[in-house]
């Protein structure tokens, strides 16, 4: 009755154990959309984001965000005829798209309404506010006002900046006095008016400062820095007013924030940078936003990722661009499995919440929860078989306590990892492929220009890392070969303490020197799996992960034969010459 007891309770342990894991709904690869609602619920919507937008007198901003491909807004249709009644009575809106004071005393009386749909109408967007604040200042009159302006603050890094503006060694910009020298006075200009007006973080402007200053003295590191920084900030310019524009950099906290906004609207489709623009306001953290692009395999599946995220609230997309090398899945993980009232029980539980709000622990309780529950299982297996220490005792009183129990129970430990890790696979989400994924890895396209990369980074150096799909790999590798070595010295205990001749224990390990060697065999066949695996594109691991299997066999096999298969044969031959 005993017997059976510990039975049962195995089993519905076992069983336990897996289904409140399996419940878990935390990944490697994916995100699952409830874990992404929970993390937005009660945090700023991008709805309430543009009410309080358009209540600021910032329409520019409010229709940028409300026209980002994919959102659901509850206040849509309210949106447009709020941004014409903030220009009927502000027409110097359309310009600005933000109320920015400086900027309107500079336009003010500029334009007679035929001068201004001459002029912007075709960079107008259906709101009637202009999206290219670059071209308002390729009007040379309109500039020199702002020189004037500009030159009588007493800001010094605006006076550091304005001196840029002669500069005749830049590669692709010329000086004012050029006949093409319009770029680099745009860009200057909006730079120190940037600068003038407080819409540039304090540190970009302090390094900006230092730049310019060394880049006057002669073509150096700084002049090629500063080159690409005015040609980022005219190609985030060409795409946005100058309102929106302004409220981006006051949170770009280093010059390379700018570098990767402007690689984010060049890099990918139209629509990416209006994700990437709505996202960073929302949190604002433009950085953290680039950073899960760039880091992204699959640019397509990141954007609708951040789409689903804008959705979702503020703290949604806080929880997506914090995390590593994940995406949303398309539905929930759970009811991809045909299980749609467990989601609704696994909320029930705390599951989902305690995923959203602290991930790390609900991963490692998933990954232990079926540690537990494969554990229980292969207890439960070999007791049935009758594989278990103590039942081998009981049924071999003469070897008793032989092989030694560490060997019985170091073979369950594996073993349940082995079946933990065939739990973790079966209850995984499938990686879900997009029709660009393939072409952008052909094409080898990247977020950042390779010349800015280089300019802008402290190393040249490309520091590899292990990611989770590679270090996965290993140790499933590692875990078999491990088994494998169990096994063969499970075998060997057993053979060195049966009670035969010597001379026979030496044929029986002869007869063993196949299964010595099966680590090489699998280590040989795991690494060719793992190849053709990743040439198919069926898994994201490196080439690495696929050779560590033919490493590890090696390693155990020798360990197994140099340290404990050898001095076992000495000593029996030793026995086997002193016998006859």
């Amino acid at each position: 009755m005993n017997r059976v007891f510990q039975s049962v309770l195995l089993v519905t342990g076992g069983v336990a154990f897996f289904v409140v894991a399996a419940l878990v709904p935390s990944h490697w690869k994916v995100i699952a959309p409830e874990v992404l609602a929970k993390a937005g619920e009660g945090t700023e919507s991008v709805a309430t984001r543009v009410e309080f937008l358009l209540q600021s007198e910032k329409p520019g901003m409010a229709s940028l965000l409300a026209g980002t491909p994919g959102l659901a807004l509850t206040n849509a249709a309210t949106v447009s005829p709020a941004i014409a009644d903030l220009i009927g009575k502000r027409p110097m809106l359309r310009l600005s798209g933000g109320a920015e004071p400086i900027f309107e005393k500079l336009f003010s009386n500029s334009y007679t309404e035929e001068q201004f749909e001459e002029s912007f109408g075709g960079v107008m967007n259906a709101d009637g506010i202009i999206t290219n604040s670059a071209s308002l200042f390729l009007n040379s009159g309109l500039r020199l006002r702002l020189q004037q302006s500009l030159e009588e603050s007493g800001n010094a890094i605006v006076r550091s900046l304005l001196r840029t503006r002669e500069i005749r060694h830049f590669s692709r910009l010329h000086p004012i006095d050029h006949p093409t020298g319009a770029a680099l006075d745009v860009s200057a200009m909006m730079t120190a008016l940037l600068v003038q007006s407080g819409a540039l973080h304090q540190d970009t402007a302090r390094t900006l400062q230092l730049w310019a200053e060394t880049a006057v003295a002669g073509p150096n590191r700084e002049s090629e820095k500063i080159e690409i920084y005015y040609l980022c900030l005219l190609n985030l310019a060409s795409r946005m007013g100058y309102g929106p524009l302004a409220e981006l950099t006051r949170h770009f906290d280093s010059a390379r924030s700018i570098v990767n906004a402007s690689a984010v609207s060049t890099g990918g489709e139209p629509m990416d940078f209006h994700v990437y623009y709505a996202a960073s306001i929302m949190i604002e953290d433009p950085d953290a936003v680039f950073g899960f692009l760039d880091r992204s395999a699959d640019r397509k599946r990141a954007v609708a990722s951040l789409v689903q995220a804008l959705n979702a609230g503020a703290g949604a997309v806080r929880f997506l661009t914090g995390s590593e090398h994940k995406h949303v899945a398309s539905r929930s993980p759970l009811v991809s499995l045909g299980a749609t009232p467990v989601a609704s029980l696994a909320d029930n539980l705390g599951l989902v919440p305690m995923a959203a709000r602290l991930p790390g622990l609900a991963l490692f309780l998933r990954i232990f929860l079926f540690g537990l529950a494969g554990l229980m299982l292969t207890v439960l297996v070999f007791r049935i078989a009758g594989w278990s220490a103590a039942e081998q005792d009981r049924r071999f009183p003469a070897l008793a306590g032989t092989p030694a129990p560490w060997l019985f129970l170091s073979r369950n430990l594996v073993v349940a990892l082995l079946l933990a890790g065939f739990f973790w696979v079966v209850t995984e989400p499938p990686a879900e492929a997009t029709e660009n994924s393939v072409k952008a890895r052909d094409t080898g396209a990247s977020i950042s220009p390779s010349p800015v990369q280089f300019i802008f980074s402290t190393s040249s150096m490309n520091n590899q890392t292990l990611d989770q799909p590679t270090l996965i790999v290993l140790f499933v590798f590692l875990v078999v070969q491990f088994a494998l070595y169990l096994i063969c010295r499970l075998k060997l205990s057993e053979i060195r303490r049966a009670d035969v001749d010597p001379a026979l224990k030496l044929e029986l390990l002869a007869n063993e020197e196949n299964l010595f060697d099966s680590g090489l065999y699998v280590g040989l066949g795991g690494t060719v799996l793992a190849l053709s695996m990743v040439t198919l594109g069926m898994v994201e691991a490196s080439l690495m992960a696929a050779y560590a299997s033919t490493l590890f066999g090696i390693l155990f096999v020798a360990i197994l034969k140099i340290f404990h298969l050898r001095p076992v044969r000495r000593k029996l031959l030793l026995e086997s010459r002193e016998k006859q």
